[in-house]
Parts: C-alpha cells; sequence; structure tokens
C-alpha cells in the first residue's frame, strides 16, 4: 500500500458542481420571473411591476422580452388608474412604445438587407425614412415617452440625411421623394441654401407614383417655407 499524496488527498469537483459554479446568473431572466409574478397579482403589484420595468430600461430597454412586458405594464396600469386623466397617459404611452419596439424590428431587417446588398437605394431610402420619423418622435412625444426613448440609441435627423444622401450616391435623381426629404433634413437642420437646391431638384421631377404626388403635396408647403 503506498501513502496518499496531498494531490491524491484533493477530489476533482464534479462535472455538475462546475457547471453550477461557472453558470452565471442571467438578470434579465430573474427580472421576468418576477414580472410576472406581479403581473398576476394585486392593483399595487401591478403598478410595482411597471415601476420595476421602468427602473432597469436602462440596462435591457433593447430586449423584445423586456419590451413587450413593459407595454403589457402600461396596460394593466391603464386597466387599474382611477382618472380619466392617468389612462390616457398610460395607454398613449404604452401605444407609442409599442411603435418604436415594431419600428426597432423593421431596422434590424432593413440593416440584414444592406448588408446582403449594399448598394440598393431603396434600403437606404427606408432606413431614411425610419431614422426621420424617430428622430421626430424623440421631441414630439410626451415626457414618459422621451424617458423611455432615451434608453434607446435613437437616430437623428442628420442620421436621416445621410441615408438620403447615400441614396443619391448610389442612384442619382433616385426619385422625387427623396429630394423631398433631402429638403426635409437641410431645413430642419437650418440649411436654407441646401434645402433650396434640394426642393429644386424634387420640383423639377415628375410624379411616377402616388408617394411622389403625396409629396407634391409637401412641397407646396415647403418652398413658401423657403422664400422660393
Amino acid at each position: 500500500m503506498t501513502a496518499l499524496t496531498d494531490s491524491d488527498e484533493e477530489e476533482e469537483p464534479s462535472d455538475a458542481e462546475q457547471s453550477d459554479e461557472e453558470q452565471p446568473v442571467d438578470t434579465l431572466c430573474v427580472l421576468l420571473e418576477r414580472i410576472e409574478l406581479l403581473h398576476q397579482g394585486t392593483d399595487s403589484e401591478k403598478r410595482e411591476s411597471l415601476q420595476l420595468l421602468l427602473e432597469n430600461r436602462d440596462e435591457f430597454g433593447q430586449k423584445s422580452l423586456f419590451l413587450w412586458r413593459l407595454i403589457r405594464a402600461y396596460c394593466d396600469v391603464h386597466d387599474v388608474s382611477s382618472t380619466l386623466e392617468e389612462k390616457k397617459t398610460h395607454a398613449e404611452t404604452g401605444k407609442r412604445v409599442e411603435q418604436i419596439k415594431n419600428g426597432y424590428i423593421f431596422k434590424d431587417h432593413l440593416d440584414k438587407a444592406i448588408e446582403l446588398k449594399p448598394q440598393d437605394p431603396l434600403s437606404y431610402y427606408l432606413l431614411g425614412r425610419w431614422c426621420y420619423a424617430v428622430a421626430q418622435l424623440s421631441w414630439m412625444r410626451g415626457k414618459l415617452l422621451l424617458r423611455y426613448l432615451e434608453t434607446l440609441q435613437v437616430p437623428t435627423v442628420e442620421d436621416a440625411l445621410n441615408h438620403f444622401l447615400k441614396v443619391e450616391n448610389i442612384q442619382p435623381g433616385y426619385s422625387k421623394v427623396n429630394y423631398v426629404f433631402l429638403t426635409k433634413c437641410y431645413k430642419d437642420l437650418g440649411q436654407r441654401e441646401k434645402a433650396r437646391q434640394m426642393c429644386e431638384a424634387a420640383c423639377s421631377m415628375h410624379a411616377v407614383s402616388k408617394e411622389d404626388e403625396d409629396s407634391q403635396k409637401e412641397l407646396d408647403v415647403l418652398c413658401p417655407a423657403l422664400g422660393m
């Protein structure tokens, strides 16, 4: 019989023990489990659920699993609200959050489309439209929505402008409506001379689609605003 060495006496941890030690705690899953319990609880717990979600929006605000529960929580609190004004506030905010969530899903699809076909002007045009729409939301909507938007990477008018310029770079004269959005971007950024140039380019093109016809109505407003 041989003597036991120190290394022989030390037992190696089992695979299961190693797995338990190495497994990180999924804080999002823990949070969502808590939210589910609160969702099934009293009116007070439903309010607590919304507050808990709002407190964690900085960390998880771009996760779809988090977002739809935030929307649901707004609906829950709307249902248990005691005043009409409070109901309107929560209903409007929940609806806007849902629109933005769907918009970010749409943007993900556009990003993938551009990866697959980087010289397609339509993808850049649509991305420009999305950026411009969300950039307008960031200052047009109420305080609750603004607070939520701050958790996301909100696009700017400059971002939209760059996408519309990319369209023009890939295919000059791509469409009347692209020139209209270039006009609007330059106008919003205070670059009136460039806005006039794009407005003139838009006016020089014939309307070949329903979207172009609608953009002509915008031009009828933009031209006087730009002194044209």
